[in-house]
């Protein structure tokens, strides 16, 4: 059992960056209450989901990527591994087995060696204003919920909602975004349009802005962006998968508020089971993490040049030799490389673009949260974060401490400090346009909640920043329902 335990973890590490969107219910849409900055229309670059891609789409036999777990057939690989390490003392074999029994979970994600779908696989696709298609007033949570409350307070036809085959590369989706852009622009006879971007939608809005400038770009706001990479890519394709005692009870604490939950998690704390599975996976990985990348990991997630995008470029080299010159070359893999290499540059060079736009007069909003733990697997796990993402890189580069403590001699007077002394938005490359919420989920703004109003009025709002409005200060509190409060 410690060997799938350890497998799943390892298997979990790109699964901890995505929230699947649901639809929940329906709502008519009513004449529009304010107008977007400018005028302009407004496009929401979705996030990462990974229920949202399907094998066969438009078939018959279309079904989603992400295939059946399967509890029986797996209990049996596991009790088929045990035997083949007990009895024939096979290591490898055994978790080859553990290995084959997981990988029909994940195959339909798989790509090939130079980065494209290695079966027919498609998404959703709503080129349209959001109100040709009413079926999608269905929904209410995420970036559904940010879409369908910025329809209903601009008018359906100026909103556009854009989605995509999130492992695809960015530079190439790219090319998408910039269909939408001048399709809106076409349809609503303006120069420029507004764009939120959502997750990993901020790393492709990032190729959007590399290869087609920023000029047709307003006002742009990230919310739980990528647009700065993450650590647990650029960590776990270093190999940096690491099991940590402390980092995982945080992890399961933080998991679920329910108190009985949390008082299970407090008493497998103090039985020692969660050291017990700590040293277990810690084991698992030292003796099969190799193993577990060359089978699985690089042949479903390594090859998926999005993921490649996320690497900080301090940690590329290492990625690529740890990723491909083990245990093949690096000439072997030098196409893919050299479309990664093409996203490292652009993500080298995004600070600069950014910051050069805004001179001339790009309007940048970021929206983050914090006060979660993020999946307990790799090396930097012990940042603060949205339970999917890492709150100092969203946040783009504010200081932010490890979960659970807080900033030596923070200054709480300060305006970029929080009450908590957790945050300082003094470092963050925009701190007068930056907003760091505590207990908000990863992309909030569901349906009818303060957070989608917020966002309402970030799209609306004449040049706002965090001294504009007394009701959104630059640190707030949300609640299970995303009701926004300021700090008592």
């Amino acid at each position: 059992m410690k060997k799938i335990i350890s497998l799943l973890l390892a298997a979990a590490m790109i699964i901890g960056i995505c929230l699947p969107a649901f639809a929940q219910s329906a709502a008519d849409t009513p004449e529009p209450a304010l107008s977007p900055a400018g005028d302009y229309p407004v496009i929401i670059v979705r996030g990462m989901d990974f229920t949202g891609l399907y094998l066969n789409y438009g078939k018959e036999n279309e079904h989603t990527c992400l295939g059946d777990v399967n509890i029986g057939k797996i209990l049996k690989a596991v009790g088929s591994a045990l035997f083949t390490k007990l009895f024939k003392n096979d290591r490898k074999a055994a978790t080859h087995i553990l290995i084959e029994a997981l990988m029909p979970i994940f195959e339909g994600y798989a790509c090939n060696e130079d980065g494209s779908s290695k079966y027919e696989v498609g998404t959703e696709k709503l080129p349209g204003a959001i109100g040709q298609y009413p079926e999608f007033f269905e929904r209410e949570t995420y970036e559904f919920g940010i879409t369908r409350t910025a329809a209903e307070t601009f008018g359906a036809d100026k909103v556009y909602y854009f989605n995509y085959d999130w492992r695809m590369n960015p530079l190439d989706i790219a090319d998408e975004i910039n269909e939408t852009v001048e399709r809106a622009l076409a349809e609503h006879n303006c120069d420029k349009v507004n764009i939120v971007n959502c997750s990993m939608g901020g790393v492709m809005t990032v190729g959007y802005l590399t290869k087609y400038g920023c000029e047709k770009v307003n006002r742009l706001i990230c919310v739980s962006s990528t647009w700065c990479g993450t650590y647990v890519t650029s960590d776990l394709l270093q190999g940096k998968v690491v099991i940590d005692e402390t980092i995982l009870y945080s992890y399961l604490l933080h998991l679920n508020d329910n108190f009985a939950f949390k008082g299970l998690i407090k008493a497998l704390k103090f039985t020692g089971a969660i050291k017990l599975v700590t040293k277990l996976a810690g084991k698992f990985v030292a003796n099969n993490k190799d193993q577990v990348f060359d089978e699985m990991m690089i042949p479903i997630f390594g090859n998926m040049l999005s993921v490649w995008a996320l690497v900080l470029p301090d940690d590329y080299d290492a990625c690529i030799k740890y990723m491909f010159e083990r245990p093949g070359t690096k000439q072997a893999r030098a196409e893919f490389i050299a479309k990664a290499d093409e996203l490292q540059e652009m993500m080298r060079n995004r600070d600069a673009m950014i910051k050069n736009a805004v001179a001339e007069g790009l309007e940048i909003e970021v929206v983050t949260s914090y006060n979660s733990a993020v999946a307990p697997v790799y090396e930097r796990s012990y940042v603060n974060g949205d339970a999917a993402l890492e709150t100092p890189l969203m946040s783009g580069y504010a200081t932010i401490a490890p979960l659970g403590k807080t900033l030596e001699n923070a200054d709480t007077s300060s305006p970029y400090v929080s009450p908590d002394k957790v945050c300082d938005s003094s470092s963050a490359l925009y701190p007068d346009n930056t907003w760091i919420i505590k207990d908000a989920p990863h992309v909030s703004g569901s349906y009818g909640t303060d957070s989608a109003e917020f966002y309402m009025w970030l799209l609306s709002a004449d040049k706002p920043d965090v001294n504009s409005n007394a009701d959104y200060p630059a640190f707030m509190v949300s609640d299970s329902s995303q009701t926004l409060k300021r700090w008592n």
